[in-house]
């Protein structure tokens, strides 16, 4: 997948070894006072372009090799311009779909 535009829009993203990731998105968690990074294990694309217009639609699924729950933060890094219209996120057999907010008052009702 590439984006238009300059790379400085990209939110800078890391894997566990430290190496810089473009243009995909991560699940971390806390551990133990450590931020780890679950991994990914397989990531599916699909797109529609009408006009100027595209619409992207990523599938990303994530492993947590770990015995407990994790409370999880799922950051993705998009370029300037872009925005998410939609999020469903799926944990054993249940679907959860979120709801799109403006980033402050998505905080506020999260804290």
């Amino acid at each position: 997948m590439s984006w238009s535009g300059s790379t400085e829009s990209y939110i800078p993203m890391f894997d566990i070894t430290g190496e810089r990731i473009r243009g995909v998105g991560i699940l971390s968690a806390m551990q133990n006072a450590n931020r780890i990074i679950l991994p990914l294990s397989d990531v599916r694309i699909s797109a529609s372009i009408a006009g100027q217009v595209a619409s992207v639609v990523i599938t990303q699924t994530f492993q947590n090799p770990y015995s407990e729950h994790l409370e999880a933060t799922y950051t993705f890094p998009l370029p300037g311009g872009a925005a998410v219209s939609d999020f469903e996120m799926k944990v054993g057999n249940r679907i959860i779909r979120g709801k799109v907010q403006e980033r402050s008052e998505a905080r506020r009702q999260y804290q």
